[in-house]
């Protein structure tokens, strides 16, 4: 991932509840989540579409400061939020933003090419069929 994903310095110190929900992860993305992490391992796996995903209130990963104590290896939805991927019947993906993010107004227009990006990157790897399924489980 590019460090230019980083453009909202504003979350490393943000205390709006976007650190919750249903989170798709890719194989490789967990497998680096858990190397940093010393917890138990906080991922379901769903047999049915052979994925994993974190099935939460609140992000495991967030430490006694309301902090991601996995930043640096945070899986590609979180990199691309305040944006989420949704998925369109007819094939491909669109980029929603999150306007309620109290810095989404800081998305500098330059990177939005790269975000649709990423999310194509992420697709590729973890299958449009895995991430239909996933979100149409929501």
């Amino acid at each position: 991932m590019s460090a230019k994903t980083d453009f909202l310095p504003s979350c490393l110190s943000c205390s709006d509840p976007c650190c919750n929900g249903d989170i798709i992860v890719t194989v490789e993305e967990r497998r680096r989540m858990l190397e940093r992490w010393k917890g138990p391992d906080p991922f379901r796996y769903d047999s049915r579409f052979d994925y994993y995903h974190l099935d939460i209130e609140k992000c495991p990963f967030l430490n006694e400061n309301n902090m991601c104590a996995v930043h640096e290896v945070r899986p590609t939805i979180c990199r691309l939020y305040p944006f989420s991927i949704i998925p369109l019947k007819a094939g491909g993906f669109r980029l929603y933003l999150d306007k309620s993010c109290s810095v989404s107004h800081s998305v500098p227009e330059e990177e939005k090419e790269e975000l649709r990006e990423i999310a194509r990157v992420f697709l590729n790897e973890l299958g449009s069929r895995r991430f239909w399924a996933f979100y149409e489980s929501w």
